[in-house]
């Protein structure tokens, strides 16, 4: 049997897979391949408007009209949420910031997927907040790219993410990392320890910079960190 001769639900089941076992759900070229399969024919579009699954991906910087439309359709789906203010091309204004925060703080229930990439000299106030104040009750993944500027967001989802266990941080806040109890597996980008307490980790990416002011300091008796749960632990350097 054809795809197009599927029932409605097994069409809908396939679509997906497709989008969550592709690389759509992280560019652009979602938009144009869902409107690409509505095309196709009028069963097909229907099928499509009414899984709220496909609509649940959501790129914070699209227009705003299909922002809306995606938000609407997606139901009480959980989201996919994608942001980056450092997007060629893309006009990150202070109205536009203060959209993004608006979006987070409005769906604190629904996000289970955050990517977020913040450039320096675009994280106002009420978006620095938005990240930093808002919990995750659903959040299972949790992506954090900060510029080396952004000095105004100081901790993650109020620290209060009870769902979460995987998270790759960079350039962002770990002090407070450690009340996040079910993280698991944790990729940072940072120069000296995470802290102890981290003692559940059992997936550490360790990103090291080699730069000679990293080394000044560095005391005669290394800092040993012990993690038990500890069954991965990978170190690459990056060279200046």
């Amino acid at each position: 049997m054809s795809f197009l001769g599927c029932h409605d639900e097994i069409k809908s089941e396939i679509l997906q897979w497709v989008f969550e076992d592709s690389h759509l759900g992280e560019s652009h070229e979602y938009l144009r391949y869902l409107e690409g399969m509505r095309l196709m024919n009028r069963q097909l579009n229907k099928v499509v408007l009414e899984c709220g699954q496909l609509w649940s991906t959501v790129h914070l910087d699209w227009p705003e009209s299909v922002l809306l439309a995606y938000h609407a359709r997606s139901k009480d789906c959980e989201l996919a949420v994608f942001f980056n203010t450092n997007v060629e091309g893309s006009a990150a204004t202070r109205p536009t910031l203060a959209r993004y925060a608006k979006f987070l703080a409005d769906n604190i229930g629904r996000r289970y997927y955050m990517d977020a990439t913040i450039a320096d000299d675009k994280c106002i106030g009420s978006l620095a907040n938005a990240i930093a104040t808002t919990p995750a009750l659903r959040l299972t993944t949790l992506k954090s790219y900060l510029g080396d500027r952004v000095d105004n967001v100081h901790r993650m989802v109020a620290d209060n993410a009870p769902r979460l266990p995987d998270a790759a941080i960079h350039r962002g806040p770990f002090k407070h990392l450690h009340h996040i109890s079910t993280l698991t597996h944790l990729e940072i980008l940072v120069t000296q320890a995470v802290g102890k307490t981290m003692t559940q980790l059992e997936k550490v990416l360790l990103i090291g910079e080699q730069r000679k002011s990293s080394l000044e300091n560095t005391p005669s008796n290394y800092l040993l960190l012990i993690l038990a749960a500890l069954i991965q632990a990978a170190l690459r350097l990056i060279y200046h």
